[in-house]
């Protein structure tokens, strides 16, 4: 069904759908059935085919009254909009600093989408947004996992400086290590490196993100400022922005998948 939705309907599917509003429209079911039912209760089986005439009359009605398309469209635009809204990302369930970065980007989508539809452009770089904000959404699901991640070692004294000092500790006696120290150093040795790169992709997304809101804010004034003469050349233009953007918050999410599947391989210290 949200698939259904997000495609375009063809013209077929358009027809039936108006043509199911039309038939069950509630004065011409209530016409069909008071009236047939007063035929079988009068023994007239010509108030059932009046039933019936009347049924059909109010369902051409409604198939060709304009207004009935509208109510279809509009029926459809919030389908949409529920379907979408499901599968976002709920901000709420993200820790605090990663929730911060997912609403200053949607309050930016939200905005790019109201200038779109108030101008005279197309509004096909909505398409762009929409790819935009899912790479975002997959980039601060792994953000999440991975500063909570860094939360619990800190809680559990194995951040990174608590790592370096245990190991400057087991290295710094001067003494020849035992084979089980040895061994311990270099678990905690690979535990410091894998700490150490999730603290930069950490950093890396929210600058990734701060600069993401700031890049978005820009395409938002230059789509303000488009005028229909230059609207091609300008569309064209924002849409790159867009896709570089994408593919920057793609790259960084990849980062991070690679990250989390290499620390699941570290052996636990």
């Amino acid at each position: 069904m949200p698939e259904e939705l997000q495609r375009p309907p063809t013209r077929s599917e358009l027809n039936r759908e108006l043509m199911l509003r039309a038939a069950t429209s509630w004065d011409g079911l209530v016409a069909l059935v008071v009236v047939a039912a007063a035929g079988v209760v009068l023994s007239l089986p010509v108030l059932i085919v009046v039933a019936v005439l009347l049924w059909l009359g109010a369902s051409v009605w409604h198939y060709f009254d304009g207004s009935e398309a509208d109510k279809l469209a509009a029926d459809r635009a919030r389908k949409r909009a529920q379907a979408e809204a499901a599968t976002r990302l709920d901000p709420a369930a993200l820790c605090e600093p990663v929730s911060v970065e997912l609403r200053r980007a949607r309050a930016q989508e939200a905005s790019i989408r109201q200038t779109i539809m108030e101008s005279s452009l197309p509004s096909d770089l909505t398409d762009d947004v929409d790819a935009l904000v899912t790479a975002f959404e997959a980039t601060a699901r792994r953000a999440d996992i991975i500063y909570r991640t860094i939360e619990r070692q800190t809680e559990n004294g194995q951040s990174g400086d608590a790592l370096e000092a245990r190991i400057a500790t087991l290295k710094g006696s001067g003494k020849p290590l035992s084979a089980d120290d040895q061994a311990l150093a270099d678990a905690l040795s690979a535990q410091l490196t894998a700490t150490r790169k999730a603290e930069e992709l950490r950093d890396r997304f929210f600058t990734t993100m701060e600069r993401m809101v700031a890049e978005l804010g820009t395409i938002d004034s230059e789509i303000l400022g488009m005028s229909a003469s230059e609207a091609a050349s300008s569309q064209r233009q924002v849409a790159g922005q867009l896709r570089d953007l994408r593919e920057l918050v793609s790259g960084l999410a990849g980062d991070m998948q690679r990250s989390q599947a290499g620390a699941a391989d570290l052996p636990a210290v």
